[in-house]
């Protein structure tokens, strides 16, 4: 297939052109792979103004959902759960060298504005378990 081949939106949902396309591909792709490992297959027009992302998963929408957006978080260089593991322990490194006295301060001051039921930043938080 050419690279220049476009399709219309209406192939994409009358089962001809890029859709049955997918669906072939999808099954190559599920035989390809060992049987732990996901995938999600996505097709879009290059010069479309209105979108026309069309995809295709072997994994739940709400797994591939997560994943995109910890893909694009990565990309566009937002902090992850692993950046923030990071800061945790760093922290913990710097914390070991004061006193005691000034650890809780600093504590105290990290977590001061955060609920300590949920850790949301509303005040007064509507969690129900503030004081």
């Amino acid at each position: 297939m050419s690279a220049n081949r476009s399709f219309t939106r209406k192939q994409f949902t009358n089962g001809g052109g890029p859709s049955n396309m997918m669906q072939r591909a999808a099954k190559a792709v599920t035989d390809a792979l060992p049987k732990d490992h996901g995938f999600a297959l996505m097709v879009f027009p290059l010069d479309s103004r209105d979108g026309g992302l069309r995809y295709v998963a072997n994994a739940s929408r709400e797994s591939v959902l997560k994943l995109l957006k910890e893909f694009v978080e990565k990309q566009q260089g937002s902090p992850t759960v692993s950046d923030a593991d990071k800061v945790v322990e760093s922290a913990k490194s710097l914390l070991k060298d004061v006193t005691p006295e000034k650890r809780m301060d600093l504590l105290s001051e990290m977590f001061s504005g955060y609920c300590q039921a949920c850790g949301g930043t509303d005040s007064p938080c509507h969690c129900m378990n503030d004081d």
